[in-house]
């Protein structure tokens, strides 16, 4: 076992720190909502989904599928209990976390695959505030790794949102554009142009319509 003192060294732990970023947010928008060992209606599925007044969440009877039925119809039945809510609510800050151990560990400088891998993880964790404040508003933003001392509290929106904005335009400044359709690897991987949307979703979010025109043109 290597210790986190004498891990993050090379261009080669950075990309393992980058995979498990990837690994943390396909977990996060994989987890079930009902069951722990298997993917059932993924919570990140039904919290961006199953609010919207076009959405019928229909199952084999009311009893089944609760967990969504109860966003569906926006029941007083759920709340900091729901499996739903929950697995967002963590699954975003355990994205996070895995992006801030990369982001504690290295900076931007000569090595152009190390700038990417950072750039990658500053426009994920951004990505996983914006998630944050559209969902609850005023959420804790962590942009380090938090010791077991540390007891966040919940950062203003739109304090957040300015965070949000600066790290996506940080990001687009050293990722790679994807290249064309047949480009696989960009189609993986976080890129200029997936930066730039996240940045121009934000600025509308923010209210900074004009931006957003420029950004999403």
């Amino acid at each position: 076992m290597i210790s986190i003192e004498n891990f993050y060294q090379t261009e080669e732990d950075a990309e393992s720190a980058i995979t498990s970023v990837y690994a943390a947010a396909i977990k996060y928008v994989n987890i079930g909502s009902s069951f722990p060992d298997w993917c059932i209606a993924p919570s990140y599925f039904i919290l961006k989904n199953a609010p919207a007044d076009d959405i019928y969440w229909g199952s084999g009877n009311k009893g089944d599928h609760v967990f969504g039925i109860e966003i569906n119809e926006f029941r007083p039945t759920f709340g900091s209990n729901s499996t739903v809510i929950a697995n967002n609510y963590k699954g975003t800050y355990q994205v996070i976390y895995a992006c801030n151990l990369l982001l504690d560990h290295y900076q931007f400088g000569d090595n152009q695959n190390i700038n990417r891998y950072l750039a990658e993880a500053l426009a994920i964790r951004a990505w996983m505030h914006l998630h944050l404040v559209t969902y609850w508003g005023d959420a804790p933003y962590i942009d380090h790794v938090l010791v077991g001392s540390d007891r966040p509290t919940n950062t203003p929106k739109a304090e957040t949102m300015k965070h949000i904005m600066e790290d996506l335009e940080t990001a687009a400044k050293y990722l790679p554009a994807r290249n064309g359709m047949d480009d696989k690897d960009g189609a993986v991987r976080m890129t200029r142009d997936a930066a730039l949307a996240f940045l121009g979703k934000a600025q509308l979010f923010a209210g900074d319509y004009s931006a957003a025109k420029i950004t999403l043109k």
